[in-house]
């Protein structure tokens, strides 16, 4: 799509997405086989970045794959304004609440699980989680597609609390928020904890 200003947007309309959620162990209980361009793990190779991370926020994945400087967003029937698999799935803008695009982004961009997503994709994530809830890792294995994988991952609310938690203290530890975010992670944390 050409905007009026001549500035180019990738858009790949799709009306009709069959997401069945397949896991590996309802697959092996069919009678039926996926082929191999089919499975999470060769179809993932599109969303590889350089960082070695599948990080689908950053990429088109239309008929021809593109790598972004900026972020691959959807667009739902609803008005919601999502970024592929880089958002926190249960903080997100809708188009009649966000009056133009810079506050869209800003609100995306105010929550430090969205930051980490766009950053390093859902691998990234279960890596913050990996020493309190080994279990996410499984989650990414076992379930044969890319898309909703954060919002399986953080489905239960106190694992949710502890990825923004981890989220917080890895851009606190890497420089992109400043000491004074420690202040409030760290009461975070404490809630967390009396929260297990």
């Amino acid at each position: 799509m050409t905007l009026p200003d001549g500035r180019t947007v990738l858009v790949y309309y799709k009306n009709l997405i069959l997401d069945g959620r397949m896991t590996a162990r309802r697959l092996a209980a069919l009678p039926v086989t996926l082929p191999d361009a089919s499975r999470a793990e060769v179809f993932g190779e599109r969303f590889r970045a350089a960082s070695g991370k599948q990080v689908p926020a950053r990429v088109y994945n239309g008929p021809s794959v593109v790598h972004l400087d900026g972020l691959a967003c959807v667009l739902e029937a609803s008005g919601g304004v999502k970024i592929l698999e880089g958002h926190h799935p249960r903080r997100y803008p809708t188009l009649p609440d966000a009056p133009d695009w810079p506050r869209a982004l800003e609100f995306l961009y105010t929550d430090p699980i969205t930051v980490a997503l766009v950053d390093g994709g859902p691998e990234h994530l279960v890596e913050l989680l990996s020493e309190e809830y080994p279990e996410a890792a499984s989650v990414a294995a076992d379930t044969n597609q890319l898309y909703y994988l954060s919002d399986r991952i953080l489905a239960d609310p106190l694992v949710s609390l502890h990825a923004t938690v981890r989220a917080v203290e890895h851009h606190v530890a890497t420089g992109r928020l400043g000491p004074a975010a420690a202040v409030p992670a760290a009461r975070a944390r404490a809630h967390w904890e009396s929260l297990r």
